[in-house]
């Protein structure tokens, strides 16, 4: 998560780290808060949009 910090535009603020379990998998996010709006980053695959 300190890695992906340094990436984000500036503003950008690491609050927590957050595990979820879902259908029998385990994920761990990080929340980022940006103007008092929280973002959660959940780690996966490059995508392409468009």
């Amino acid at each position: 998560m300190r890695e992906l910090n340094a990436r984000l535009p500036a503003g950008f603020t690491f609050l927590k780290m957050e595990r979820f379990e879902r259908f029998g998998l385990e994920l761990e996010t990080g929340i980022f808060v940006y103007e008092g709006c929280e973002f959660v980053y959940v780690p996966g695959d490059r995508v392409t949009l468009g």
